[in-house]
């Protein structure tokens, strides 16, 4: 059976996977050839996704650093590409074994906002987690002292908040590290957002959480979109038409879930980052 063609606007590389460190070669083929197929992975039906009209690509990852020498064939394609960076410190109890050092990270943070500008960058700290050596306060400290190297190069950061209830393999790796590794009280959000909000003040930086429900607004922090078709308007990367087709709420993602519409073309159990809360792995 022929698979039906969509031909979205905004790509989305991926939230499924990180493709600028694990699927590059594939991604970079994909952009040669036009188009990807991609597989629906709760019902298998399949999906050719043309490139012929897109003008955005959101790339999500943890390391950058391989896609930086391919940059300029994206932009001579057409693709302008945003930034959905993920720089957490989860170093020293090696939750994210596969990732270069902090320092190499953002030094590549560094290097994509001196070509693209501070808007078009962001920062995601993702997930927050408490453990048995990670307190609230603890890591209040440790997104500060990250914050503190990064703010002059973005303007946004984007919060979330560990979920384990609803990833029954993430939680069983996280109890494998033996650390005490879980979710959030309520109230536990709210102290954490209460020890950041300084720190956003002094840096100037928008917050935002990501498909949360939890209200953080009077600290500072508010429920947004990732995917943000207005913002890629003012960034003049899209029409006004372009954005009024797409800035609806995308009906493919979360509940509560904000991003405009767009096409996601990453595979589950494909990223070889093997950080141990990983929703995505199999």
């Amino acid at each position: 059976m022929t698979p039906r063609t969509v031909q979205p606007l905004v790509l989305s590389a991926s939230r499924a996977t990180d493709i600028p460190s694990s699927r590059l070669e594939w991604f970079l083929g994909a952009v040669r050839e036009g188009g990807c197929e991609w597989r629906n992975p709760f019902n298998g039906e399949r999906t050719w996704v043309s490139f012929a009209r897109a003008r955005v690509v959101v790339l999500w990852s943890k390391n950058f650093a391989p896609l930086l020498p391919h940059l300029p064939e994206l932009e001579a394609r057409g693709l302008a590409p945003v930034f959905q960076f993920t720089v957490n410190d989860y170093g020293a109890e090696g939750y994210e074994p596969e990732l270069p050092p902090l320092d190499a990270r953002l030094g590549t943070f560094r290097a994509l906002s001196a070509r693209y500008g501070r808007d078009r960058v962001v920062w995601r700290f993702d997930p927050l987690l408490i453990s048995e050596t990670i307190t609230v306060d603890e890591l209040v400290r440790r997104v500060a002292s990250v914050g503190a190297r990064l703010h002059p190069f973005t303007s946004r950061l984007v919060l979330s908040f560990i979920d384990l209830a609803k990833y029954p393999r993430a939680a069983k790796r996280c109890a494998a590290t033996r650390t005490g590794i879980r979710e959030f009280t309520d109230d536990e959000m709210r102290r954490f957002a209460s020890g950041l909000a300084p720190h956003l003040a002094n840096w100037n930086l928008k917050a935002s959480t990501c498909a949360e429900t939890v209200d953080l607004a009077e600290h500072g922090i508010v429920q947004a979109a990732c995917v943000d078709a207005c913002d890629y308007l003012r960034l003049g990367l899209l029409t006004h038409e372009e954005t009024a087709e797409i800035v609806r709420k995308d009906p493919g993602q979360r509940k509560a879930c904000r991003c405009s519409v767009s096409k996601d073309i990453g595979a589950y159990g494909t990223c070889t980052n093997g950080c141990v809360y990983c929703y995505a792995q199999r």
